[in-house]
């Protein structure tokens, strides 16, 4: 949508440059301040202590960013399915 409006500037009647300019500039500014509202709304990534997986956050990181493939094994309610994907997050 903006590389669209970008592409009306470039109009020779100077009425539609202006107007163009115009809407281009708070479109800008609204997209900006979304992005904005967005990346603040993130919460903060947290690992409850008392999972396995949590105390072993730091070993599991390395693994995943070190190799193409990682197993990890635990027991039911250690924390895998619900910690692994924040870790990965964290990673990018």
């Amino acid at each position: 949508r903006l590389q669209r409006q970008l592409a009306q500037l470039n109009s020779d009647d100077q009425a539609k440059q202006s107007a163009a300019f115009e809407k281009f500039s708070s479109s800008l500014d609204k997209s900006l301040d979304l992005a904005k509202r967005r990346r603040s709304a993130i919460p903060p990534i947290e690992y409850p202590p008392q999972l396995p997986v949590a105390e072993q956050k730091q070993t599991i990181y390395e693994a995943i960013r070190d190799n193409q493939v990682v197993i990890i094994a635990g027991e039911t309610g250690s924390g895998k399915t619900t910690q692994i994907p924040k870790i990965c997050l964290e990673l990018g």
